[in-house]
């Protein structure tokens, strides 16, 4: 017998696999032109980067390299493999450094050491989704650089089990925190001038 589908009934909500999200990839359905992410099973529209977070970007890429050289792999806007069927790309991503291949796979969460988006108009969804997603994963840092109210977030010690972190603070424009990865910054050197 064959259900048909009523006014007060829904079909279930697709849900895409990291196996049909890669294999719409390697087959051409989704490209470079489609600027999208997975998360949580769905696929997302990325935002256009604009002027202040890609200076953001290229001033945190020179942090970490000035800071770090080689000791791990840094990689800007691209995937990473998490749980939950999500692919997420954070702007900046702090790995192992190894190889990274289709035999291999994207870094999972056991092979990242810290991610970052910068946020302006995306800030609720990287507090939100973002953050649930990462925490999840057991991201061990987490860092969001809100150009909005010229800030950054810091989140460390991930609750697997609630998708929350454990430690979380806020620090203003002027002020320094301290990063178990990094050591301590200047939050400044985080912003985009203004």
């Amino acid at each position: 017998m064959t259900k048909v589908m009523g006014l007060n009934s829904a079909p279930e909500e697709f849900r895409w696999s990291l196996e049909r999200y890669h294999d719409a990839i390697e087959k051409g359905v989704l490209t470079e032109l489609d600027k999208v992410e997975l998360l949580f099973g769905k696929i997302i529209p990325k935002m256009p980067v604009g002027e202040p977070h890609a200076d953001v970007l290229s001033d945190i890429t020179d942090f970490f390299y000035e800071q770090f050289g080689t000791r791990f792999k840094y990689r800007v806007q691209n995937p990473v493999t998490l749980p939950n069927d999500s692919e997420p790309e954070p702007d900046f991503a702090v790995v192992e450094r190894r190889k990274y291949n289709r035999s291999t796979g994207h870094p999972n969460a056991e092979n990242i050491h810290l991610l970052i988006e910068i946020a302006d108009s995306t800030l609720e969804y990287d507090r939100t989704s973002k953050m649930e997603a990462y925490a999840l994963a057991g991201i061990k840092e987490y860092w969001i650089v809100n150009i909005r109210e010229r800030q950054l977030e810091f989140h460390a010690e991930p609750i697997i089990a609630k998708g929350i972190y454990g430690s979380r603070s806020v620090h203003e424009a002027g002020s320094r925190f301290t990063s178990p990865l990094a050591g301590e910054l200047l939050v400044d050197s985080m912003l985009p001038e203004v």
